[in-house]
Protein backbone atom coordinates (compact mmCIF):
# COMPACT_ATOMS: atom_id res chain seq x y z
CA UNK A 1 0.00 0.00 0.00
CA UNK A 2 2.41 2.54 0.91
CA UNK A 3 4.65 1.89 -2.05
CA UNK A 4 1.64 2.15 -4.20
CA UNK A 5 0.70 5.24 -2.69
CA UNK A 6 4.33 6.61 -3.23
CA UNK A 7 3.93 5.78 -6.95
CA UNK A 8 0.30 7.42 -7.18
CA UNK A 9 2.40 11.13 -5.60
CA UNK A 10 5.38 10.62 -8.13
CA UNK A 11 2.84 10.02 -10.88
CA UNK A 12 1.06 13.30 -10.09
CA UNK A 13 4.14 15.30 -9.18
CA UNK A 14 5.85 14.38 -12.66
CA UNK A 15 2.28 15.30 -14.75
CA UNK A 16 2.42 18.77 -12.96
CA UNK A 17 5.69 19.18 -12.76
CA UNK A 18 5.51 22.06 -15.01
CA UNK A 19 2.42 23.48 -14.20
CA UNK A 20 1.23 25.69 -11.18
CA UNK A 21 -2.10 25.56 -10.58
CA UNK A 22 -3.90 28.56 -8.53
CA UNK A 23 -3.92 26.70 -5.01
CA UNK A 24 -0.34 25.77 -5.22
CA UNK A 25 0.68 29.37 -5.92
CA UNK A 26 -1.17 30.63 -3.43
CA UNK A 27 -0.11 28.49 -0.88
CA UNK A 28 3.24 29.08 -1.65
CA UNK A 29 2.67 33.10 -1.78
CA UNK A 30 1.32 32.53 1.71
CA UNK A 31 3.91 30.37 3.23
CA UNK A 32 6.40 32.79 1.88
CA UNK A 33 5.27 35.79 2.63
CA UNK A 34 5.84 35.89 6.81
CA UNK A 35 8.34 38.12 8.44
CA UNK A 36 12.19 36.68 7.95
CA UNK A 37 12.19 35.39 11.12
CA UNK A 38 10.04 32.35 9.79
CA UNK A 39 12.21 31.45 6.84
CA UNK A 40 14.90 31.37 9.44
CA UNK A 41 12.87 29.61 11.68
CA UNK A 42 11.80 26.73 8.24
CA UNK A 43 15.26 27.04 7.43
CA UNK A 44 15.99 25.63 10.85
CA UNK A 45 13.63 23.23 11.13
CA UNK A 46 14.70 21.56 7.34
CA UNK A 47 18.07 21.44 8.44
CA UNK A 48 16.62 19.67 12.07
CA UNK A 49 15.16 17.39 9.72
CA UNK A 50 18.38 15.59 7.92
CA UNK A 51 19.92 15.96 11.73
CA UNK A 52 16.92 13.56 13.10
CA UNK A 53 17.79 11.09 10.21
CA UNK A 54 21.39 10.89 11.66
CA UNK A 55 20.15 10.88 15.05
CA UNK A 56 18.07 7.54 13.83
CA UNK A 57 21.20 6.62 12.16
CA UNK A 58 23.87 6.82 15.08
CA UNK A 59 21.30 5.31 17.59
CA UNK A 60 20.89 2.15 15.03
CA UNK A 61 24.34 2.27 14.85
CA UNK A 62 24.82 2.18 18.51
CA UNK A 63 22.58 -0.14 19.21
CA UNK A 64 24.82 -3.11 17.93
CA UNK A 65 23.83 -6.83 16.54
CA UNK A 66 20.38 -6.52 17.18
CA UNK A 67 19.93 -2.95 14.69
CA UNK A 68 22.26 -4.35 11.90
CA UNK A 69 19.07 -5.52 9.76
CA UNK A 70 17.55 -2.13 10.51
CA UNK A 71 20.97 0.01 9.30
CA UNK A 72 21.87 -2.21 6.57
CA UNK A 73 17.51 -1.37 5.26
CA UNK A 74 18.34 2.01 5.67
CA UNK A 75 21.73 2.03 3.88
CA UNK A 76 19.84 0.24 0.76
CA UNK A 77 17.02 2.23 0.55
CA UNK A 78 18.76 5.92 1.17
CA UNK A 79 20.90 4.97 -2.01
CA UNK A 80 17.92 3.57 -3.79
CA UNK A 81 15.93 6.73 -3.20
CA UNK A 82 19.11 9.12 -3.90
CA UNK A 83 19.52 7.35 -7.04
CA UNK A 84 16.01 7.76 -8.12
CA UNK A 85 16.03 12.05 -6.94
CA UNK A 86 18.90 11.96 -9.33
CA UNK A 87 17.56 10.01 -12.13
CA UNK A 88 13.99 12.31 -11.99
CA UNK A 89 15.59 15.58 -11.42
CA UNK A 90 18.61 14.94 -14.55
CA UNK A 91 14.99 13.82 -16.34
CA UNK A 92 12.26 16.76 -15.92
CA UNK A 93 14.98 19.79 -14.32
CA UNK A 94 18.17 19.05 -16.43
CA UNK A 95 19.63 19.84 -13.47
CA UNK A 96 21.30 18.05 -9.97
CA UNK A 97 19.15 18.24 -7.11
CA UNK A 98 20.15 20.31 -4.64
CA UNK A 99 21.72 18.24 -1.76
CA UNK A 100 23.11 20.41 0.63
CA UNK A 101 20.94 23.56 -0.57
CA UNK A 102 21.86 25.38 2.86
CA UNK A 103 25.82 25.75 2.22
CA UNK A 104 25.49 29.12 -0.26
CA UNK A 105 22.30 28.58 -2.23
CA UNK A 106 21.24 32.27 -2.62
CA UNK A 107 17.71 32.21 -4.93
CA UNK A 108 17.32 28.64 -5.38
CA UNK A 109 14.24 27.44 -8.59
CA UNK A 110 11.93 24.95 -7.17
CA UNK A 111 13.22 21.25 -8.51
CA UNK A 112 11.17 18.12 -8.46
CA UNK A 113 11.96 15.88 -6.15
CA UNK A 114 13.62 17.95 -3.49
CA UNK A 115 16.02 15.09 -2.30
CA UNK A 116 15.98 16.41 1.82
CA UNK A 117 12.30 15.23 1.63
CA UNK A 118 12.78 11.93 -0.74
CA UNK A 119 15.66 10.86 1.60
CA UNK A 120 14.02 12.16 4.70
CA UNK A 121 10.93 9.83 4.26
CA UNK A 122 12.87 6.69 2.93
CA UNK A 123 15.06 6.63 5.93
CA UNK A 124 12.74 7.18 8.37
CA UNK A 125 9.96 4.59 6.60
CA UNK A 126 12.35 1.86 6.45
CA UNK A 127 13.64 1.97 10.39
CA UNK A 128 10.05 2.95 11.56
CA UNK A 129 9.18 -0.73 11.99
CA UNK A 130 12.24 -1.00 14.58
CA UNK A 131 11.72 2.13 16.31
CA UNK A 132 9.06 2.78 19.03
CA UNK A 133 5.84 4.81 18.53
CA UNK A 134 6.98 8.03 19.69
CA UNK A 135 9.81 8.09 17.26
CA UNK A 136 7.49 7.17 14.36
CA UNK A 137 5.20 9.76 15.36
CA UNK A 138 8.44 12.68 15.42
CA UNK A 139 9.52 10.69 12.20
CA UNK A 140 6.44 12.25 10.33
CA UNK A 141 6.40 15.59 12.13
CA UNK A 142 9.40 15.48 10.94
CA UNK A 143 8.28 14.79 7.01
CA UNK A 144 5.87 17.12 7.10
CA UNK A 145 8.11 20.16 8.59
CA UNK A 146 11.03 19.06 5.94
CA UNK A 147 8.09 19.42 3.32
CA UNK A 148 6.61 22.29 4.82
CA UNK A 149 10.21 24.15 4.54
CA UNK A 150 10.94 23.25 1.07
CA UNK A 151 8.51 24.94 0.20
CA UNK A 152 9.30 28.03 2.14
CA UNK A 153 12.76 28.19 1.21
CA UNK A 154 11.77 28.11 -2.29
CA UNK A 155 13.94 24.35 -3.04
CA UNK A 156 10.34 22.89 -4.30
CA UNK A 157 6.79 24.00 -5.22
CA UNK A 158 3.78 21.85 -3.08
CA UNK A 159 3.61 19.19 -5.87
CA UNK A 160 7.56 19.19 -6.13
CA UNK A 161 7.31 18.05 -2.21
CA UNK A 162 4.42 16.07 -1.95
CA UNK A 163 5.67 13.91 -5.33
CA UNK A 164 9.26 13.89 -3.05
CA UNK A 165 7.30 12.28 -0.37
CA UNK A 166 6.11 9.45 -2.77
CA UNK A 167 9.64 9.03 -3.49
CA UNK A 168 10.37 8.49 -0.20
CA UNK A 169 7.46 6.49 0.07
CA UNK A 170 8.07 4.45 -2.80
CA UNK A 171 11.57 3.52 -2.16
CA UNK A 172 10.84 2.01 1.47
CA UNK A 173 7.84 0.27 0.41
CA UNK A 174 8.86 -1.85 -2.48
CA UNK A 175 12.14 -2.28 -0.10
CA UNK A 176 10.32 -3.59 3.07
CA UNK A 177 7.69 -5.31 0.62
CA UNK A 178 10.79 -7.19 -0.94
CA UNK A 179 13.14 -7.80 1.87
CA UNK A 180 10.27 -8.19 4.88
CA UNK A 181 9.43 -6.15 7.85
CA UNK A 182 9.45 -6.91 11.42
CA UNK A 183 6.34 -5.27 11.66
CA UNK A 184 3.57 -6.91 14.32
CA UNK A 185 5.74 -10.03 14.24
CA UNK A 186 7.90 -11.48 16.83
CA UNK A 187 11.71 -11.80 16.62
CA UNK A 188 13.13 -14.95 15.50
CA UNK A 189 15.54 -15.43 18.51
CA UNK A 190 12.87 -15.01 20.29
CA UNK A 191 10.41 -17.24 19.28
CA UNK A 192 13.43 -19.79 19.20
Amino acid sequence: LTSLLGLALVTWAVVNVHRIPAWEQAFTDLVQAGPPWVGELFALAYSLSLVYALVVIGALIAGGRKRRVALRDMAIVSVGAAAVVVIISLLVNEAWPYVLPEIDLEDPAPRFPVMRVALVTAILLVVSPHVTRPLRRLGWVTIVAAGIASVVLGYGSPSNTIGSVGVGLRSAGLFLVIAGSPRGYPDPANVA
